[in-house]
């Protein structure tokens, strides 16, 4: 993904920064009530995808450009590349929690215990 266009360094969690997550982690056994996050991890990403009816063999093999290029596509591959993804993946391979919140992809939408929240409804 192009750093400076739909990603910037600043949003990248430094070494150092992603550790210092994971020690916290382990502080408390691995098991927290809500993980509040800007992005997603890899499988739901893929998961997103899936919702949007982009074949998922398209990621791994790095087509999505070639098969479909529209802007849902291009987004939702750019996250998934994203190396944050792959950090938010590993903590949520190794801990316990309930519910998940994100925001970024702009949208409302509940996925299992992943809550994607874009702007808030009067219900």
């Amino acid at each position: 993904m192009p750093l400076g266009i739909s990603l910037w360094e600043e949003e990248i969690p430094s070494k150092n920064e992603m550790q210092y997550g994971i020690e916290n982690l382990q502080k408390v056994n691995n098991k927290v009530d809500f993980i509040l996050a800007h992005t997603l991890p890899k499988a739901m990403i893929k998961n997103l995808m899936a919702h949007y009816h982009i074949p998922i063999e398209e990621i791994d093999n790095q087509a999505i450009y070639l098969t479909r290029i529209d802007d849902v596509a291009k987004n939702l591959y750019n996250r998934y590349m994203d190396p944050t993804a792959n950090y938010l993946q590993e903590i949520c391979n190794k801990i316990t929690f309930s519910k998940y919140f994100c925001g970024h992809f702009h949208e409302n939408l509940i996925i299992g215990n992943f809550i994607h929240i874009h702007r808030r409804t009067n219900s």
